[in-house]
């Protein structure tokens, strides 16, 4: 058996385990600053909200500037609709209805038209490297409806006056 005396009763609520007084730990200089207070800023007073709501750091750009300083709203995701839908169009319906084809053929060459300005957005840095892919993407497959509108319009005239 051991000669030691049990431990003493646990601390209360609000008392400092080892003595002290409350909101200093054991040891320290009753005369030392206070800790702040709880809800308090430590950096001082808080600065108003604008009305507009704030939020964010001063540094931050607007909505819109991007990351890397591309100040041009991507159009890579547009190019590559009108390039797919002007394939798609031709490879459905261009080689039995004339017109049809022409629409493919116009819709392919605005995606390849608009892929061409993206890309060179991006060399300039006028818009975000982001799209680049998905420019290379809306031109090739506008290079590729446009030739197959081309075999479908040839495809519809031999089959309408032949």
């Amino acid at each position: 058996m051991s000669d030691s005396q049990p431990p003493g009763p646990p601390p209360g609520w609000g008392e400092v385990p080892g003595g002290g007084t409350p909101g200093q730990p054991p040891g320290q200089n009753p005369g030392a600053t206070p800790p702040p207070t709880p809800g308090a800023s430590p950096w001082g007073q808080a600065q108003p909200v604008p009305p507009g709501g704030g939020g964010g750091f001063p540094s931050q750009p607007a909505f819109g500037g991007g990351f890397g300083g591309a100040s041009e709203a991507s159009q890579a995701q547009t190019a590559l609709i009108l390039s797919i839908s002007g394939a798609v169009l031709s490879l459905l319906l261009g080689w039995c209805c004339f017109p049809i084809g022409l629409i493919g053929m116009g819709l392919c060459g605005a995606g390849i038209y608009l892929s061409v300005q993206e890309t060179n957005g991006i060399a300039e840095g006028r818009r975000d490297a982001a799209g680049a892919s998905q420019a290379n993407a809306a031109k090739i497959v506008g290079i590729v409806g446009i030739a197959i509108s081309v075999l479908g319009v040839i495809a519809a005239i031999a089959l309408n006056f032949l």
